[in-house]
């Protein structure tokens, strides 16, 4: 448009230009005057009429820019705002698998952890017996070998009842563990226990040991060990 309206302008201001040299020309050649005006007049009424044109599109042309500027803002606001409704929708989306996903893992632990039920892992700990060397516990009983002598052999016996021990050292070095006989003999003047059965157990190491009736376990400080009756 902007073309259109200096082509008009030239074209006009071409006009107003032979009009006046004309008008010229016939001044100079002493002709009618009357002419001569008119064609001045028309001159310049071609040219006025074409800045009144101007004028009067001009304004039209603003529009145009602002509504094209309109149009191109409302256009930018669209997609801006699609933009952002995809991007909340993504997040949405990542939000949601999130929270699936860390649903799932804790039900997966919760499943985990309830697949062995927790009332046999009791019962296993219930069947075992912890010995203590130095602690009486629940059956423990104070015995002595050559008492009232410089031999003098104070000591604990663990009264458990008869069976086969599966024996387990949990303390924090290798231990011996006996199975004595409740009975004493004496040998060159000296007492002793009539039977015993020993064996070696390393840290974190099981063994089979049998008490039958009328013995014990016997241990020394700093030993702890689990017994679990397995027979």
């Amino acid at each position: 448009m902007s073309t259109l309206f200096t082509l008009v302008h030239l074209a006009a201001l071409v006009c107003f230009i032979v009009f006046l040299v004309k008008m010229l020309k016939l001044k100079k050649a002493g002709e009618d005057h009357g002419q001569a005006k008119k064609l001045m007049l028309i001159s310049i009424a071609v040219w006025i009429v074409s800045f009144i044109i101007v004028g009067i599109t001009t304004p039209s042309t603003k529009d145009n820019q602002t509504g094209d500027s309109t149009a191109t803002t409302e256009e930018s606001t669209s997609k801006s705002e699609d933009v952002t409704d995809e991007t909340l929708d993504v997040a949405s989306e990542t939000s949601t698998k999130a929270e699936d996903k860390g649903n799932a893992s804790k039900y997966k632990k919760d499943t985990t952890l309830t697949d062995e039920p927790e009332d046999t892992q009791q019962e296993d700990d219930s069947n075992k017996i912890i010995l203590e060397a130095g602690t009486l516990g629940e059956y423990g009983k104070d015995l002595v070998l050559n008492a009232g002598t410089e031999f003098e052999d104070k000591t604990i016996g663990f009264f458990v009842p008869s069976g086969k021990y599966e024996v387990t050292n949990i303390g924090d070095h290798m231990t011996q563990v006996n199975v004595y006989k409740n009975e004493k003999n004496v040998v060159d003047g000296w007492e002793e226990w009539a039977d015993c059965v020993v064996e070696l157990v390393d840290v974190g190491e099981t063994k089979e040991m049998t008490v039958t009736d009328g013995y014990f376990f016997n241990i020394d400080p700093p030993a702890r060990i689990t017994i679990k009756k397995v027979d």
